[in-house]
């Protein structure tokens, strides 16, 4: 029988990797303040080896395992009109809903995960004018 002594020093180089799965999710609460600065960052985690996405705090994103997670900061607007605003015809203000849009479409481009089906809602924490 052949037996290998370095069996467990190479495998407790690999779980030390691997740290903790387990990430909480967490959703924001806008503060006044946010509202009057007319957004919130908002921090999502994708699993690498799945398609499951989900919303954390900043804190997470700075302890989080990037062996096994990969995460996006998304600047998330909550107030404003609702809708682009025009004056003769040229933009006069970004609406809410095309900049949320804007956010989701870069991410996309930019890292290649889609929060589409994560963040459905364009006027999720809006509050309208």
């Amino acid at each position: 029988m052949i037996y290998n002594n370095t069996l467990p020093i190479q495998y407790g180089a690999f779980s030390e990797i691997g740290g903790s799965s387990n990430v909480a999710k967490n959703k924001p609460t806008p503060t006044v303040e946010d509202y009057t600065n007319g957004y919130i960052n908002r921090y999502l985690v994708k699993k690498v080896n799945e398609n499951f996405i989900f919303e954390v705090s900043y804190i997470t994103t700075q302890n989080i395992n990037t062996n096994l997670y990969k995460f996006v900061e998304v600047k998330w607007r909550i107030s404003g009109p609702k809708s682009n605003v025009y004056k003769n015809g040229i933009l006069d203000k970004n609406g809410v809903e095309e900049s949320n849009r804007f956010e989701i479409d870069r991410v996309k481009k930019e890292e290649g995960i889609d929060l589409s089906t994560t963040l459905t809602n364009l006027l999720e924490y809006w509050r309208g004018r």
